[in-house]
């Protein structure tokens, strides 16, 4: 197990391009995470804390390209080391479920909160 655990997530980090492809892909999902949570708050009702911090406010419209961007850079990480992309996609899917991305794009995306709330 702890081989396992050493070739698919421990040695590709020693890698420095896999390792500045995952903290841009993971910064890339925390914002569109975020914008997700914002945008379910205004159409289903779905009260996280986050967007009850966002106070009605909304994100601009170019927030949409980092889902793009996201997926690009999972693509091009899928290229380079698959299992490696695998674990990372499992990874984030933990974090995006306990609230760890959506309160770090919070903080990310803080300052570009949109003046006027949409209630």
């Amino acid at each position: 197990m702890e081989e396992l655990l050493r070739e698919v997530i421990i040695e590709p980090l020693n890698s420095p391009t896999i390792l500045w492809l995952t903290i841009a892909y993971l910064i890339c999902e925390s914002i569109t995470t975020y914008s997700t949570r914002l945008i379910q708050f205004h159409t289903r009702d779905f009260h996280s804390g986050v967007a009850l911090d966002a106070q009605g406010r909304m994100l601009p419209d170019w927030v949409g390209f980092f889902v793009f961007l996201g997926w690009g850079l999972l693509i091009s990480i899928v290229v380079l080391n698959w299992k490696y992309a695998i674990a990372l996609f499992v990874i984030k899917f933990i974090l995006k479920v306990i609230p760890v991305l959506e309160n770090i794009g919070a903080a990310i995306m803080s300052p570009f909160l949109k003046d006027e709330p949409r209630y």
